[in-house]
């Protein structure tokens, strides 16, 4: 059986710089703003950011539901 090595790989948005000023927690996150922009609520903190389940996630779970529930 073949052996997988998963290895994490970044995806930063255009324009963003890797000298954009971290967090406090994570010297490679980007910053709020554009964690944000990338799940789209504008709306949150950072600490709620963290938390959250992207509305796209979101919406692909409950198609999938509606479709098993039919």
């Amino acid at each position: 059986m073949p052996t997988f090595i998963w290895e994490p790989i970044a995806i930063w948005p255009e324009g963003w710089k890797r000298s954009d000023p971290p967090t406090k927690w994570d010297p490679f996150a980007p910053p709020r703003s554009v964690k944000a922009e990338l799940m789209g609520v504008d709306w949150m903190t950072e600490d709620e950011l963290g938390e959250a389940i992207p509305p796209a996630y979101t919406e692909h779970l409950g198609r999938q539901t509606l479709e098993v529930v039919r």
